[in-house]
């Protein structure tokens, strides 16, 4: 049933944030500031993998860095041998939408030309990161701090 809730809420997200709309003033660049336990992910290709608490822990710093901890190599960009950076960027259009929009930029420091880009939303201590891309990978995380 946990399978099914957390495949749910990757797939959906997206759909529900194009519905639900959000304002400018919905963003915050510091929002995603903090420790996150990732507690599932998905691609076009893969099934839903649910990720074993305490497994993947990422942290999203006030300088602007992705810090992969915990026991369990992540999912790129999320893994222990990347040296990631974000921002809050705005975006042209979001495939989920088809409107302009916020985003999250995640970039490899070590690969500078390869950025991912991912729409997000928040639910109670909940974080979703839908990739901007086709067949693109999910992400579900819940805070830890």
């Amino acid at each position: 049933m946990k399978k099914v809730f957390i495949y749910l809420l990757v797939v959906f997200s997206p759909l529900v944030l194009s519905l639900v709309g959000c304002s400018d003033d919905d963003y915050s660049s510091n929002s995603i500031v903090g420790l996150w336990e990732m507690t599932g992910y998905r691609n076009g290709w893969i099934p839903l993998q649910i990720v074993e608490e305490g497994d993947i822990v990422v942290e999203f710093t006030k300088d602007g860095k992705v810090k992969t901890l915990g026991k369990d190599e992540g999912p790129h960009p999320f893994n222990k041998n990347s040296t990631c950076v974000y921002s809050i960027v705005k975006i042209e259009r979001s495939i989920f939408t088809g409107q302009s929009g916020k985003a999250v930029k995640i970039t490899d420091e070590n690969a500078p030309k390869w950025s991912y880009f991912f729409s997000y939303s928040f639910s109670n201590d909940s974080l979703f990161l839908s990739q901007e891309a086709y067949d693109g990978w999910g992400y579900v995380f819940k805070r830890l701090r």
